[in-house]
Formats: structure tokens, C-alpha cells, sequence
């Protein structure tokens, strides 16, 4: 049986304010999507997600895709993007499994 892992990266800057409900509302598309692909295919897939502004917070790492919650909030108060660091760190993750 083949396994699939997917990483996502949330921007929860400042920059995001305006953007916050259509950003929650395509996360949580984006997770039931996978969800039905996993559930459909049979393929084992598990979750990362890093969180971006004012820092790089790792927040899921491997989980698999039936535990993965809707997000309910989507804050953004974030003082940067550092999305290049994110990117790093989501591939740094991937490099361990």
C-alpha cells in the first residue's frame, strides 16, 4: 500500500486580515478534499502544516488525514511572512520521514 504525505503552509500575517474567512474556508476545502481522495483511493496519507508570521510554528506533523480538524479560527496578527523559512522547514520535516 503506497503512503502520501502533504505539507501546507498557512500565512497568519497581518497582511492576511482581509483574507481570513476565504483563507479558512479553502483550508478546510483543501483537507476534506484530501480526505475524500485518501478515503476513495485507499492510500495512507498523512499531514504537516506550518504556520507563518511572526515566526515559523511547526503545528501538525504527520498526522494522518482522518485526525486532521476543520480550522475554525484563522487569525492574523502575524508581524511577517517568512515564507521562505517556512518552505525550509516543511522540506526539513520531509527530509526526516
Amino acid at each position: 500500500m503506497s503512503t502520501t504525505y502533504i505539507g501546507i503552509i498557512r500565512d497568519h500575517s497581518m497582511s492576511m486580515q482581509g483574507l481570513t474567512t476565504a483563507a479558512r474556508i479553502d483550508y478546510n476545502a483543501s483537507i476534506a478534499s484530501i480526505k475524500d481522495a485518501a478515503q476513495t483511493s485507499g492510500v495512507k496519507t498523512y499531514v504537516s502544516t506550518v504556520i507563518c508570521g511572526s515566526g515559523v510554528h511547526p503545528e501538525l506533523k504527520q498526522v494522518p488525514i482522518c485526525e486532521v480538524n476543520e480550522l475554525v479560527v484563522y487569525n492574523a496578527n502575524g508581524r511577517d511572512t517568512p515564507l521562505f523559512d517556512s518552505v525550509m522547514e516543511i522540506i526539513n520535516h520531509f527530509t526526516k520521514i
